[in-house]
Formats: C-alpha cells, sequence, structure tokens
C-alpha cells in the first residue's frame, strides 16, 4: 500500500508521538486498536508503515491479529516493497496466546517497530490484554460514528489495564465546509 504525499503527511503527527512518547530505540511494540469494526485501524497500520518502511527507511512488521477459535497459526502473506505484514489467527486458549506472546518477543527483536491491530473492543477484548504488553497503544475511532462517552470509556480502560495510551487517531473525518470557506475561518 503505497500512500499519496498529502496521507503520509497526516501520520507525521502520529509517529513523531510515538517517536517521542516511547523512549526504546529498536522493537517498539505498538498496538493499534478499536471500538468497532470497520473504524479503521488496519488502514491506520498499514499507513503507518508505509511511512516508517518506505519513507523513513526503518524495519517495520504489520501484524494483524484475528480472533479465530479453530486455528492458531501464523501465516505469511504477501510482503509489500516497504515493511512486512503477517496475519495471525490465535485461539482464546492461555497456551495458544503465551506462544502469541514469545512469537512477538522475538519479531520485536528483528524491527525497529512492530505493529499490531488486535480485534476491536466490541468484538474480542484481546486488545486490552495487549495493550498489557506494549510499549504503546493508539486507539483509532471513527469520526461521527464513535460517541465521545465511548471514547472516553475505551481510553479508561486502557490506562487501567496499564496500557501507555500515546493518543487517540480520529478517522474518516470529514469536512462539511466547503474549502473556499474553510480558509476564512
Amino acid at each position: 500500500m503505497m500512500l499519496k504525499l498529502s496521507q503520509q503527511s497526516q501520520l507525521i503527527p502520529l509517529y513523531q508521538c510515538i517517536e517521542a512518547m516511547v523512549e526504546k530505540p529498536r522493537g517498539k511494540l505498538i498496538v493499534l486498536l478499536s471500538g468497532l469494526p470497520g473504524e479503521g485501524a488496519s488502514t491506520i497500520a498499514a499507513g503507518l508503515g508505509d511511512l516508517c518502511g518506505g519513507v523513513l527507511g526503518r524495519s517495520v512488521l504489520v501484524m494483524e491479529a484475528r480472533f479465530d477459535r479453530r486455528s492458531q497459526a501464523i501465516q505469511q502473506q504477501a510482503e509489500p516493497e516497504a515493511f512486512h505484514r503477517q496475519e495471525i489467527h490465535a485461539i482464546g486458549t492461555k497456551p495458544a496466546r503465551d506462544a502469541l506472546h514469545s512469537d512477538i518477543a522475538q519479531f520485536r527483536e528483528g524491527y525497529d517497530y512492530v505493529l499490531l491491530v488486535t480485534p476491536p473492543l466490541s468484538v474480542d477484548p484481546m486488545g486490552l490484554e495487549w495493550a498489557q504488553h506494549a510499549d504503546g497503544v493508539v486507539l483509532v475511532i471513527e469520526a461521527e460514528r464513535t460517541q465521545w462517552k465511548t471514547s472516553r470509556r475505551m481510553c479508561n480502560e486502557i490506562i487501567g489495564t496499564g496500557g501507555n495510551l500515546l493518543g487517540v487517531v480520529l478517522n474518516k473525518r470529514r469536512h462539511h465546509l466547503p474549502n473556499w470557506l474553510a480558509r476564512w475561518f
């Protein structure tokens, strides 16, 4: 996924936030999670991976965790030019999750950034579990869809479980004013 320059420039503040708030020089595990399906956590992770890997020359692994009761295999997907991408299917049992933690620890040693997208909190609380083990957590919410009370509750849950909440990304924001009018404000 190659982003346009304007899209990449919108992700630069997120990258700067991660760099400023996570002091590890290498192996940063950043969890991206959302409250509802379709809010864009996967898109933000792919864009951030593209920015870090393609533009800034960092080694990046983007992983997407999907809760699956039938399988626990880690599958390698096609590799884009700038970063590696994997999809994880994990059983909810403790041994399977412990094995997944071990795998993530190995991946952290080989990359500057490991971006882990977890299932939405409304589907599976796995994101809160990962928030405890991550160097930082980014909450992705969809503009005009997620209520502010729900967003605040999710932030409190992340912090309450011991997660290092780096910030909230407001995704899919629409501009209701025409550009010519918005310049006046």
